[in-house]
C-alpha cells in the first residue's frame, strides 16, 4: 500500500495534479500531521536523484514543506538533559517545565531576544547542566571546570587532562545524544571525527579524539581561549563593525573552509556558533561534517532548542537540503556570506529568516556602504539563493578577495562614497 507521500509524488509524475496543486497537498499534509511529514523533504530530495522529480519541481515541493513550522515544547530529560518534542497543546500549561516556542524559519521579536540573551549568558539553561555539572570527570580522565557554550550539536567544555602533567586543558564537546536511543550513533560520529583529525590548519580547530562514557559521547579537542564569534556578531547588531576587525575574521574563516574544502570535506552547519575567536585574533571553525553523523531521527538535537539555537542556526543554513542531503562546498559559502554581510553591517542580510523562507518571500537586502562593486558582487555571489550560483568552495572565495585586493577596493569604495 502506497504512503500519502508517494501518492502525491505519483499523481504529480502522472501528470493528474500540476505542481501548484502537488504544493498544495504537501503544505495540508504538513500541517495536519507535522510528525509524520517530518522527513518528506529528505523524500523529496531522493525521487529527484532517482529523476522523479525535475529539479525545479523539488525546489518548490521543499518550499511548500519548508513554508510551514509548527510550534513546538521541548520537556527536558532529566537523565541527560536532552530533550522529548511534542506538538504545542491547545492551552499550554504554565508549570510545564522549559517550555520554548520555537518558529525556525523565521525568528519573531521575542526569539530574537531569547537568542541574544543567550548568546549573551553563553550558557545553556540551568536545567540542561544538571545532568553534567562541573567537577564532572569523563572516562577517569577529563575534569570539566568551566562551560564555554552550546552550538552546532552540542555543549562546550574546558577540561583538565588528568593523565597529562602540570594543568593541561583541553576542550570537549559533548554531542546532544543518548547511545541509550541512538546506539548506531557513536560509530558515525567516529566516522566523521576520523575523516577531520587530519586538518591540520591555523583557522580549523584541531580535533584529538572522540570517545563515549555511558550514553554520552564527547570529542576532544584543542584547548580554546577567547570568545565564540556569535558574542562578537551579536555586539555588533544594528551598528556592524569595521572592515579593519571584519576582515582577519572573515579571512581566517574563507581560509579554514578553502583547507577543508581541498580535502574533500564540507562543513554543512557553518554559523557564528561553530567559530570560535582566540584571544590572538585567530579565527577557528569548530565541527566539520558533524550534523550529517546525527541521525536523522535524533530528538536529543532538540536541546539545542531551549536555547533557540536551532532557530538561530536556521538563519545560516544554505538550503532545505544541506544538512540533510548531499553536501557541497559551495553550501559553505552562504553561510559564509551572511556571516560577513551581518559583520560589516550589524544586520542579517534576510531578517534572520532561513533561506527557504527569504527565498520565497523575495527578500532582499542592501548593499554594504562603502564597498566596492567586485567586493559587493563577491559577497551577492555568495548570499545567491541557488547552489550554481555561490562561489563553487572556500578557495574560489579566497582567490577572489585576496586581502591586499580587498583593502585597494575598499579603499576606493571609501572613497568614492
Amino acid at each position: 500500500m502506497s504512503t500519502q507521500f508517494e501518492q502525491i509524488v505519483e499523481s504529480f509524475a502522472n501528470g493528474s495534479m500540476t505542481l501548484e496543486e502537488t504544493c498544495q497537498a504537501l503544505t495540508s499534509a504538513t500541517q495536519s500531521d507535522p510528525s509524520r511529514t517530518r522527513f518528506w523533504g529528505q523524500r523529496v530530495e531522493t525521487e529527484m536523484k532517482r529523476g522523479k522529480i525535475p529539479p525545479a519541481a523539488a525546489r518548490a515541493m521543499l518550499d511548500a514543506l519548508e513554508g510551514f513550522q509548527c510550534d513546538k515544547t521541548m520537556w527536558l530529560d532529566p537523565s541527560m538533559g536532552l530533550s522529548r518534542t511534542a506538538p504545542v497543546p491547545a492551552a499550554a500549561s504554565s508549570a510545564q517545565p522549559a517550555e520554548v516556542i520555537v518558529r525556525p524559519a523565521a525568528l519573531n521579536d521575542a526569539t530574537v531576544a531569547r537568542v541574544e540573551r543567550a548568546e549573551a549568558a553563553q550558557q545553556p539553561s540551568s536545567a540542561s547542566l544538571e545532568s553534567i555539572p562541573l567537577g564532572t570527570v569523563l572516562k577517569d580522565r577529563y575534569h570539566l571546570v568551566a562551560h564555554q557554550g552550546a552550538g552546532g550539536i552540542g555543549q562546550v567544555f574546558d577540561a583538565i587532562d588528568l593523565h597529562q602533567p602540570g594543568e593541561a586543558h583541553v576542550t570537549l564537546k559533548i554531542v546532544a545524544v543518548n547511545l541509550k536511543h541512538e546506539p548506531y550513533a557513536f560509530e558515525a560520529l567516529k566516522t566523521a571525527v576520523e575523516k577531520t583529525r587530519h586538518l591540520q590548519h591555523p583557522n580549523i580547530v584541531q580535533v584529538f579524539d572522540i570517545d563515549q562514557q555511558d550514553d554520552r559521547v564527547f570529542i576532544t579537542m584543542e584547548p580554546l581561549r577567547g570568545r565564540w564569534l556569535s558574542g562578537i556578531v551579536r555586539e555588533a547588531r544594528r551598528k556592524g563593525m569595521s572592515y579593519e576587525v571584519a576582515w582577519p575574521i572573515i579571512s581566517g574563516i574563507a581560509n579554514g573552509l578553502a583547507h577543508a574544502h581541498a580535502h574533500g570535506i564540507v562543513h554543512s552547519d557553518l554559523s557564528p556558533h561553530a567559530v570560535f575567536v582566540g584571544e590572538d585574533g585567530v579565527a577557528k571553525i569548530v565541527g566539520f561534517g558533524l550534523v550529517h553523523a546525527v541521525p536523522a531521527s535524533n530528538e536529543s538535537i532538540d536541546v539545542l532548542d531551549t536555547l533557540t539555537l536551532r532557530a538561530y542556526t536556521e538563519a545560516y543554513t544554505a538550503d532545505a537540503w544541506a544538512q540533510q542531503g548531499t553536501p557541497h562546498p559551495a553550501d559553505d559559502l552562504y553561510p559564509l556570506g551572511v556571516i560577513a554581510y551581518e559583520m560589516l553591517t550589524g544586520e542579517h542580510p534576510f531578517q534572520r529568516c532561513s533561506l527557504t523562507v527569504a527565498r520565497q518571500r523575495g527578500l532582499t537586502y542592501s548593499a554594504i556602504p562603502a564597498l566596492s562593486r567586485r567586493a559587493r558582487t563577491l559577497i551577492d555571489r555568495c548570499l545567491a539563493f541557488e547552489r550554481s550560483e555561490r562561489p563553487k568552495d572556500g578557495r574560489t572565495f579566497v582567490k577572489r578577495m585576496q586581502p591586499s585586493m580587498f583593502d585597494r577596493l575598499w579603499s576606493l569604495g571609501a572613497a568614492n562614497a
